[in-house]
């Protein structure tokens, strides 16, 4: 089934990296990035895969897990509506430090890291205003994970 990419474009504005993008800046970076709909229980990742793909959430749910030697499974977050995940992974090809699974039918944009290259080179402010995004939500999280550190501390 065919995904009409404009049919999203209200959602794509609601995500946090693209707030400050415009109606024509988004159409750009559709253009190269692409819409998929995934059903529950697909995988969209496995810790220890190559990288170089990240998914916005525009519809559903996913979850981040790690599993350890035991094949014992500790979902580290769930990731819903306007969310995205595995955003280093386009700016860095490491692999993935845990696995990623759909646990909601969802509809996500996927941009490689091909596809972020060719925003940052075809249209340098548009992927300057994607990267401030991106350096936004990492500057979050590690402050938040700084935060749930000092209050093990205190403990």
């Amino acid at each position: 089934m065919s995904v009409n990419k404009e049919d999203y474009l209200t959602d794509i504005k609601s995500v946090p990296i693209f707030k400050n993008l415009n109606d024509d800046d988004i159409r750009k970076v559709l253009k190269l990035a692409f819409v998929k709909e995934y059903g529950a229980g697909f995988h969209l990742f496995k810790e220890g895969m190559k990288g170089g793909i990240m998914y916005v959430i525009l519809r559903g749910e996913a979850e981040v897990y790690i599993t350890d030697s035991f094949d014992n499974k500790k979902v580290l977050a769930t990731i819903g509506y306007n969310s995205y995940i595995g955003e280093m992974s386009i700016i860095e090809e490491t692999t993935r430090s845990a696995s990623c699974r759909v646990v909601k039918p969802s509809v996500m944009l996927i941009m490689t890291k091909k596809c972020f290259d060719e925003i940052q080179g075809n249209y340098p402010l548009i992927g300057i205003k994607i990267l401030k995004g991106i350096l936004t939500t990492v500057s979050e999280r590690l402050r938040k994970c700084n935060e749930r550190l000092n209050e093990k501390k205190q403990v």
